[in-house]
């Protein structure tokens, strides 16, 4: 039996490598990838320091420009 209004989320632990990783994501499975949480992941959208793109409700989000976070901020922190 299904129950009624939980959100169909993919789970992220399940992606061991970039290219298992979708080409695009939502805001749930990129807080997932970057160990945040999702209102997090909002943030960063609005202020532009992750380039996203809604369409209708939801924000999808390139995993390029995950994978280009994460090397910045790995950048800044040495």
């Amino acid at each position: 039996m299904k129950k009624k209004g939980k959100r169909a989320k993919t789970e992220a632990n399940q992606w061991r490598a970039w290219e298992d990783v979708p080409l695009t994501m939502n805001l749930y499975d990129v807080a997932k990838v970057l160990g945040v949480h999702y209102n997090t992941v909002r943030r960063m959208v609005y202020s532009g320091k992750l380039p996203a793109q809604k369409m209708g409700r939801i924000w999808r989000i390139d995993r390029n420009a995950v994978k280009a976070l994460l090397a910045g901020n790995k950048m800044s922190e040495e």
